[in-house]
């Protein structure tokens, strides 16, 4: 199963800015795993100004390469005029005490899809706060990046 992300206004940005522009494209793209305040919304430009659970325990940035293999789905349908993108499995298994790590303020409730500098290209809502025992998987399974044109 794909969860849908929300893309970001940053993504369009960035897009726009290397297919019009000739900026430089991202070397790699991580997905992080984010408590509940401060909320990402379509807005939010840098993964600074959230508060990402700290690692341990199973739980570090996952990453997804820039290819065919980290985005092996790219699918353009003009039935429904909106292009999908859909990543390799996205996942932790918890070990130890589980996600998130002791010391964690807080439970993660957004997994956030970042580019190398840390912009925020889309994220996926929980919908409330989730805490992950030892063994338990934490599967995103695939994220889904669908654009959809302004009507």
């Amino acid at each position: 199963m794909a969860f849908q992300m929300v893309m970001t206004n940053r993504f369009g940005h960035l897009a726009f800015g290397l297919f019009l522009r000739g900026g430089t494209a991202p070397t790699l793209f991580t997905v992080r795993l984010f408590e509940p305040t401060p909320a990402p919304t379509p807005t939010t430009k840098n993964i600074s100004s959230l508060v990402e659970i700290p690692n341990g325990n199973g739980y570090s940035p996952f990453n997804i390469e820039r290819s065919a293999v980290g985005w092996p789905t790219w699918v353009e349908d003009d039935s429904n005029v909106w292009n999908t993108l859909i990543s390799k499995t996205v996942g932790w298994v918890p070990t130890s005490s589980g996600i998130p790590a002791v010391g964690g303020s807080g439970n993660f409730q957004y997994a956030v899809l970042a580019d190398n500098s840390g912009n925020i290209l889309a994220y996926l809502d929980y919908g409330e706060p989730q805490a992950f025992g030892p063994g338990q998987p934490i599967d995103v399974t695939q994220l889904l990046v669908r654009s959809v044109p302004n009507s």
